[in-house]
Order: structure tokens, then sequence, then C-alpha cells
């Protein structure tokens, strides 16, 4: 990981939570993203701090792109950024038989749109050295893809890439 604040998406509860905890142990600032989990990411930034490491908590709804987009400008206004880990996603059961188009384009707005345009605003904001890492988190559905989660395997394909 290079230097600077690591922003991970999806980050107050769960696989993102233990992501931030092992990046703020590893001396790594942290922006903890959440949609509604604003009790468990204020926690969290307080578990973090207390720990001596540094750490705030920003909202921001995925599904939109002018959210997904500020939530990095904000970001990189309190702490030069290093880092994304993109770990927020929308995970909801649907098949062949039962794909709506709204649906899909809530999967494809958060687990696709989202990262693309977040990643792009890390990199206008990068200094001259231009270095930062980006880390898509993706699940054994992309490996051994199935018929019972349709719209999140189509729409996390992208990231695998």
């Amino acid at each position: 990981m290079v230097k600077g604040a690591v922003l991970v998406t999806g980050g107050a509860r769960r696989i993102g939570r233990a992501i931030c905890l092992r990046l703020a142990a590893d001396g790594h600032p942290i922006v903890v993203h959440y949609r509604r989990s604003d009790d468990e990411a204020e926690g969290l930034v307080d578990t973090i701090r207390s720990s001596g490491g540094t750490a705030l908590a920003l909202q921001s709804d995925l599904s939109d792109a002018a959210s997904a987009i500020s939530l990095v400008q904000r970001a990189g206004a309190e702490s030069a950024l290093g880092g994304i880990v993109n770990n927020a996603s929308m995970f909801v059961h649907d098949d062949l038989d039962s794909v709506d188009t709204e649906g899909w384009d809530a999967h494809m707005d958060v687990n696709a749109r989202s990262p693309m345009l977040m990643i792009r605003a890390l990199n206008q904001q990068l200094d001259d050295d231009g270095r930062a890492c980006v880390v898509n988190v993706l699940d054994q559905k992309i490996a051994e893809p199935n018929p019972d989660h349709l719209s999140y395997t189509a729409s996390a394909m992208p990231c695998s890439a």
C-alpha cells in the first residue's frame, strides 16, 4: 500500500470494518464510508482513534454518481488519499426469471459505476508521483458464477478486470 489515507467503502461493518482496523493498525489514516450505518461508523472511528490511529467517517449513497464522486473529493480534502478499497456492494437475490431493469440498474450503479467514478476522482487528485492503490473486494461468485444473484454477478465483473 502507498502512503496516505485509505478510503474504505462499506467500511463500518463486517469485512469493511476488519479492513479498516487492519489498515489503521498498519499506520494508515482511514476514511470509513457508510451509507446508513452511522452509529457503527462513528464507533469504528472512535476505536481507531483510541488505538492512536487517525480516522473519520463520511456518508455517501454510492447509487448516486455525484455522491460517489463527492465522497472521494471530501475524503481528499480531509487528508491526501493514497488508496481506495472498494468494499461496498449491492447484493440482492435475483435470477433470469425475476430480474428487472430497476434492480439491474441499481446493482450496476453501486457495483460498477461508482468504483469507476471514485477511481477517476482519486486519479484527479494525485500528487506529482501519481501513486495510489485501489483494491476491489470481490467474492467467489465472480470465479464461479451461478444464477441466484444475476445482477450482482454481472455488475461485479467490471471490477475484476
